[in-house]
């Protein structure tokens, strides 16, 4: 993880606000989607303009709504919140208020942690926190078993199976498999062979180099 990061330790403590004092749930790519899909705005645009009115109202509901497979239609603001509720309260506090709150939420959600890429190699270090990424990578090699799974099983026996999994598939081929490379273990092995080798000659042996 980079130094100074807070990204990761953010994700876990960040409760899911209110929206013009509506409590909503957490911003998924769900909600950003049907907002880009339907042009409601979510924080300033490149035109410099923010959400207005009739972006809060959308985006409460949306915000508030979950992703379900196979459903039809996006959430939409109802009469109660448009002609009632927002009303009453931005006759008494400033809609740009609530705006801003929107903003606010929204760009603590989209933060991006920051990675540390190699150029060069096939498997880089990505930064990622080294418990996350293994139970992502066990959760990506394994379809039958979901992530919440995978973080919820117990350490060592989610090593087992991620050892299981990496044999399985030929050998280690992931970003946060280890400290030592593939590039490290090759070299060691052709040292390995060349020891032999000279002991073989020494001896008077045939060499029986070991294959690869």
């Amino acid at each position: 993880m980079a130094s100074g990061d807070t990204t990761w330790r953010d994700a876990l403590i960040l409760d899911a606000p209110r929206i013009a004092g509506i409590r909503v749930r957490p911003l998924s790519a769900w909600h950003c989607h049907v907002a880009q899909m339907m042009d409601i705005r979510l924080g300033f645009c490149d035109d410099g303009r923010g959400p207005t009115p009739g972006d809060i109202a959308n985006c409460i509901v949306l915000c508030r709504s979950i992703y379900r497979p196979g459903r039809t239609g996006v959430p939409v603001a109802g009469w109660w919140l448009r002609r009632v509720y927002l009303p009453i309260r931005w006759a008494i506090r400033s809609w740009r208020r609530d705006a801003f709150d929107l903003c606010r939420y929204v760009d603590a959600y989209r933060r991006y942690p920051e990675v540390a890429r190699h150029s060069g190699k096939d498997s880089s270090p990505l930064g990622a926190p080294p418990y996350y990424a293994v139970a992502v990578d066990v959760a990506a090699r394994m379809p039958s078993l979901t992530l919440s799974e995978a973080l919820n099983m117990p350490l060592l026996d989610l090593y087992c199976l991620r050892a299981t999994l990496i044999e399985l598939d030929g050998g280690t081929s992931c970003a946060w498999r280890s400290d030592v490379s593939p590039d490290d273990v090759e070299n060691g092995l052709k040292s390995a062979e060349e020891a032999i080798a000279r002991y073989n000659a020494r001896k008077g042996e045939p060499d029986a180099k070991p294959q690869s």
